[in-house]
């Protein structure tokens, strides 16, 4: 904050005028970066700490410190959303959603805990006001993998109206493309795949159809939990623990009554939560998601690399479960983001002409089926060499390569920035 605090002036004699037009449309994103679990069990006892504990107890840290910045009137009217970002591989959604949360509540009091109100009339600024724009589905091993991310970035961190998915790709890759492009095969976790298998069945169940896919999914979740936990609880059990990762581990002991509750009241607020989700499910997915944290056995049998058999005629079920979750997208106005640049430098697409966009949301696009609006971006320039008018140069050239009009693509693009604009929080408090 102290930076942030320099830059807009906060600590500056004040002028009588306004601030100048550049600081005053400044908006601001607070950026929690991933990063890679490398705990190791305790030397003298070998208890083994919970997954990612170190970088839990970080982002409370971290979030105390938004919440006492944004305390300051000056400062928070240019504060405008909060941001996950890096390789979705190495740290899940479920270690930053219980903080993202709080910090789009009200704030509590320190000490007596009650809400203080931080609403203003001319930033914008209260309750649940600050955007989340969380990468989802960019890094994947596994086309189910990525729309897993998506779903637990959506239902973990409680998205709604106005939020957005940075670079969704999952959810335009073509399933037997990618099975092609990988050789029928991918390596990924043991934990990571059963944990696909089962969100994948329940989308599935919600779409009501493929019996056939979903009984080849119940076998392969029936031996993967097997290998994972020592027996099979059940695919509707499986599901249920994992609806619990939405929650803070670090409260485990708490909850059950060995330690002390947190002193933070937001802390506190985040353990009474779990307490209860605990209470409104089963004692059995409960355990279940104990020893996903605590089990030795079960975090080495998570953890083991395995190699996945790709089934091309899984196409039609996955792109089913695409198209579901484009659908609730555009049913929640929740956006994705597109990077051009960085999509085809990094995600599984070998040519523009191949990027999801055209999935989504194509020029001259007649059908009616729902679409969520999609919002062209940079990413980050500096790194991947480019600047906005870049961006749209490659999507009208790659729209011409697949044979759209001159007419189409400018509409198109109009389209585009147009909704790119409206998705915009760096202006006036009108635009929030």
């Amino acid at each position: 904050p102290r930076p942030l605090e320099a830059l807009i002036g906060v600590h500056a004699p004040q002028p009588r005028s306004p601030l100048p037009r550049a600081v005053d449309e400044l908006g601001v994103l607070f950026h929690f970066i991933r990063r890679r679990d490398r705990s190791r069990p305790h030397e003298a006892t070998r208890a083994l700490p919970l997954r990612h504990a170190g970088l839990r107890n970080r982002l409370w840290t971290q979030a105390a410190t938004i919440r006492t910045a944004l305390q300051r009137r000056r400062l928070r009217r240019h504060v405008v959303g909060l941001d996950v970002a890096n390789d979705e591989t190495v740290c899940p959604i479920e270690v930053f959603a219980p903080v993202l949360r709080s910090l789009r509540r009200p704030f509590l009091d320190d000490r007596t805990g009650s809400p203080i109100d931080l609403a203003d009339a001319d930033s914008g600024f209260g309750p649940r006001s600050l955007v989340l724009a969380c990468h989802a589905g960019e890094d994947f091993r596994h086309v189910l993998s990525g729309l897993r991310m998506i779903v637990e970035t959506l239902e973990f961190t409680d998205y709604q109206a106005g939020d957005r998915l940075g670079h969704a790709l999952a959810l335009g890759v073509r399933w037997r493309p990618w099975v092609q492009r990988l050789g029928n095969r991918a390596r990924l976790p043991r934990g990571e795949w059963l944990d696909d298998l089962v969100v994948f069945r329940h989308s599935l169940q919600r779409i009501g159809d493929y019996e056939g896919v979903r009984a080849e999914v119940d076998n392969l979740i029936a031996r993967h939990a097997r290998a994972c936990y020592g027996e099979h609880p059940g695919a509707d059990l499986l599901y249920r623990a994992w609806t619990f990762r939405r929650e803070d581990p670090l409260w485990i002991d708490a909850v059950e009554g060995r330690v002390p509750p947190p002193v933070d009241p937001h802390r506190r607020t985040a353990m009474e939560e779990l307490r209860h989700h605990r209470d409104e499910e089963d004692s059995a997915a409960w355990e279940l998601w104990v020893r996903y944290h605590r089990d030795p056995a079960v975090r080495r049998n998570t953890d083991e690399v395995i190699t996945v058999p790709l089934d091309p005629d899984w196409a039609d079920a996955v792109e089913a479960v695409q198209d579901a979750l484009l659908a609730r997208l555009a049913d929640h106005d929740i956006a994705i983001e597109i990077n051009p640049s960085s999509n085809r430098s990094i995600g599984p697409i070998d040519d523009m002409t191949d990027h999801p966009v055209f999935r989504w949301r194509p020029p001259g696009r007649r059908d009616e089926r729902p679409a969520p609006p999609v919002l062209v971006g940079t990413d980050d320039p500096a790194v991947f060499s480019t600047e906005l008018v870049h961006e749209y140069d490659y999507l009208a050239a790659a729209a011409a390569r697949r044979g759209h009009t001159a007419e189409e693509i400018e509409a198109w693009l109009r389209e585009l920035r147009a909704m790119s604009l409206e998705y915009c929080r760096v202006g006036t408090a009108e635009s929030r």
